[in-house]
């Protein structure tokens, strides 16, 4: 499989091409559609492990889920499609997609505490349920609940639906274990 992916470094707009990890335990349909269409995807940048969990501790969002933590590993946040934002740690403050200071702002505007926003829309914000873990979707307007999801697929499935077809990534998505590694059930 082709690992090379769109990325946007740090201190530059321009975007470069490099090669992201990946985790073979961590499937997400969002980086197997960003292998597909490269050109749809410009990520930030791989974030190493070991810091992101410190600086999550940091700012007391030490519960978020392990399928998000394990997409800002492998692409520290970045742009999808024309309009959707996964925000990141390190992406810069006057881009709009810093996590710190989007969730700051949003919290100001009177978002609950609980929720941690990672996805911007053009009218929708995606946060995480620090308490249950799930991901919810919200109104920019007035945080009203739009739709709750369990996992990372999931919420990315329901977005995905607006963007497939024009996109050509209606191929059926491939299965993967639920919660055990391939190489832990090859070798059961």
């Amino acid at each position: 499989m082709n690992n090379l992916i769109t990325t946007r470094p740090i201190d530059s707009l321009h975007s470069r091409t490099q090669e992201i990890p990946t985790a073979p335990w961590f499937p997400n349909l969002i980086t197997l559609d960003a292998n597909r269409r490269p050109d749809l995807f410009i990520w930030n940048g791989a974030l190493e492990p070991a810091w992101l969990q410190q600086w999550l501790w940091q700012h007391q969002w030490q519960t978020v889920p392990v399928d998000l933590l394990g997409l800002w590993q492998q692409t520290g946040g970045g742009d999808m499609y024309e309009t959707e934002t996964i925000l990141g740690p390190l992406a810069e403050v006057h881009s709009g997609d810093n996590l710190l200071e989007v969730n700051n702002y949003w919290h100001r505007q009177g978002l609950p505490s609980q929720s941690l926003v990672f996805h911007q829309g053009v009218s929708e914000l995606s946060t995480v349920h620090l308490v249950t873990g799930h991901y919810v979707q919200l109104s920019a307007e007035d945080f009203s609940e739009l739709a709750s999801y369990t996992s990372l697929n999931e919420w990315y499935k329901k977005l995905r639906e607006e963007y497939a077809e024009r996109y050509g990534l209606t191929t059926p998505e491939p299965s993967y274990p639920k919660f055990f590694p391939p190489e832990y059930l090859a070798a059961a």
